[in-house]
């Protein structure tokens, strides 16, 4: 409507993704005021929030794909920087900004201090309510911008599209050693792990795999991983219990 009242296709570009964004931003505001207002587990409110997203959509779009979106914007998913296509650059871009503000800011060690334990947070002084809405924020407006890339690449939109790439988000965070309880992790292991995924999934595509064979594949390797993960984790504390056992009894010997 924008582009055919003014002629400026650019223009409606622009407010369309300012449109898409915000509204992802407020998705993620609401999923954090779900969470910390009413004390609901986050898995059980992103899992609700996502069914009545899904149902919002499907009712605005009749279920229907709406494609046939402008050259613009479809050549944003193509364009390339350098030799190097932007959404790659988009990807490094937002890796490195995430990956400083965890790091190097006080909101990041905050999200830290409140995964490993939000009641140390509390009596920390710091704000909880605040950090799970902020994070839920900025974790809206991220899927925002994947929405935006997804729509440009393959220039249609319908409910649902994302679906497929649950399980990989899920996969690619406990390859990249997230723990899921919180607290523990770094992005660069999520981005080797991204990339780890990625190349596998090209090896899928030219071996010719059915898409139930994927998903089947991604199981496996998600519970494989985790309980890897599990035994390893408990291998460690029965050594720091042995080494802390060790340490008292040294002590205790020197004493005597």
């Amino acid at each position: 409507g924008v582009a055919e009242s003014s002629g400026n296709v650019t223009l409606a570009i622009v407010l369309a993704i300012l449109v898409g964004l915000s509204s992802a931003t407020v998705c993620g505001v609401i999923n954090g005021l779900l969470i910390t207002k009413t004390s609901i587990l986050p898995i059980l409110a992103t899992l609700s929030t996502m069914i009545f997203y899904n149902g919002l959509s499907m009712a605005i779009t009749t279920g229907s794909s709406i494609f046939g979106f402008p050259e613009e914007f479809i050549s944003l998913g193509m364009l390339k920087v350098g030799g190097i296509p932007l959404v790659f650059l988009l990807f490094l871009a937002a890796t490195i900004l995430i990956a400083v503000m965890l790091e190097k800011t006080a909101f990041g060690r905050k999200i830290y201090l409140y995964g490993t334990n939000k009641t140390v947070s509390m009596f920390s002084g710091i704000d909880n309510h605040r950090v799970v809405i902020k994070a839920f924020m900025l974790s809206g407006f991220l899927c925002g911008i994947a929405g935006l890339i997804m729509m440009s690449r393959v220039n249609s939109m319908k409910v649902g599209y994302g679906d497929t790439y649950l399980l990989q988000a899920i996969l690619v965070c406990v390859l990249g050693g997230l723990d899921p309880s919180g607290g523990r992790g770094k992005v660069l292991g999520v981005f080797l792990g991204a990339l780890v995924l990625q190349v596998l999934g090209s090896a899928f595509t030219m071996l010719k795999f059915q898409s139930y064979t994927n998903k089947f594949i991604w199981g496996i390797a998600l519970v494989s991983v985790m309980v890897l993960r599990l035994v390893i984790d408990r291998i460690g504390q029965r050594r720091q219990k042995r080494s802390a056992f060790a340490h008292r009894k040294a002590e205790s010997e020197g004493e005597s």
